[in-house]
């Protein structure tokens, strides 16, 4: 599968979403769907409110059939259950979206955190802290 990569600074929320409805093969593309997508999230120069990010998970994913769970409070073993069982985990970091959408014994896979995709060590107690915002999807 290939992921939208970001290309603008502030548009990591639309293209998280955009990259959650490819990876379930949702009938998505840049070209079509990125200036409404944009005016879903209601994404401008300093970015996307979270609560425009649950809106439009909700819409263009739980609209498809996709499950969208916003969890307020989670483990690492909750992410990797939710991996494990096929879903995939939008995620926000000090004001970054990103998505989780696997793992090894040791890390998990992250797409659109940083310049290159890479993979995250989990914390020895099992809480990963910085996640501001988690939702499970799938």
């Amino acid at each position: 599968m290939q992921f939208v990569k970001q290309r603008h600074d502030a548009t990591c929320a639309p293209v998280g979403i955009l990259n959650a409805a490819r990876f379930f093969r949702l009938d998505v593309t840049v070209k079509r769907d990125w200036q409404a997508l944009l005016d879903l999230c209601r994404t401008d120069k300093d970015g996307t409110a979270v609560c425009h990010i649950d809106y439009a998970l909700r819409t263009v994913l739980g609209q498809n059939d996709v499950k969208v769970l916003k969890k307020r409070k989670y483990y690492i073993s909750d992410i990797e259950e939710h991996l494990d069982n096929g879903g995939i985990v939008y995620a926000c970091d000090s004001g970054h979206a990103f998505l989780i959408v696997g793992q090894t014994k040791r890390s998990f896979l992250m797409i659109n955190n940083g310049k290159e995709n890479y993979l995250a060590r989990r914390s020895k107690s099992g809480v990963w802290m910085s996640l501001t915002d988690v939702w499970m999807l799938g």
